[in-house]
């Protein structure tokens, strides 16, 4: 599906938590300021910005704090990318062609995810949406509370070993 300048398409989540993947390209920029991408959305606003720069062979996620992420010099911007998106509640993973690039807690959750176009055309193809989450255990026992686990009662514990909640 086409996106037009200064458009975006919106997706609708019932949880909080979910997986979602797209093949995302461009199709023509219009400008030094053109860039495409995904936000992240409540019901209110964007959450989380990350927009595709191509002038500038950047990636610019913008979530209170921006970060800015160089994209590799033979980057084709007009091929085919994969997007992974996984959210869990306040914590959000993002990878570009299965590359990890992104790992952040918000301080919102979002329930909807927009695909955009600014300044430029892109295209959507192969979205899907799965709603929940998989904890791989792949974070510090420390982390334990921002994943969503909590003990049942004070002599409860817990540690991660080996990608495993024991």
């Amino acid at each position: 599906h086409e996106i037009s300048e200064n458009d975006e398409i919106i997706f609708h989540s019932n949880s909080t938590s979910f997986l979602c993947e797209f093949n995302l390209r461009l199709i023509e920029i219009f400008d030094k300021s053109s860039n495409y991408g995904f936000s992240l959305k409540d019901e209110a606003e964007a959450i989380l910005d990350f927009s595709i720069f191509p002038s500038l062979n950047q990636v610019k996620i913008n979530f209170g704090n921006e970060q800015i992420f160089e994209l590799p010099k033979d980057f084709d911007f007009s091929a085919l990318h994969v997007l992974r998106v996984e959210t869990d509640e306040f914590r959000v993973k993002i990878s570009i062609d299965e590359s990890l690039l992104f790992v952040e807690m918000i301080e919102k959750s979002a329930t909807q995810i927009a695909v955009f176009a600014k300044n430029s055309k892109a295209a959507i193809s192969g979205f899907s949406l799965t709603e929940g989450f998989e904890d791989l255990f792949d974070w510090k026992d420390l982390e334990i509370k921002n994943h969503g686990w909590r003990k049942s009662s004070n002599e409860t514990t817990f540690s991660i070993e080996d990608q495993e909640l024991i």
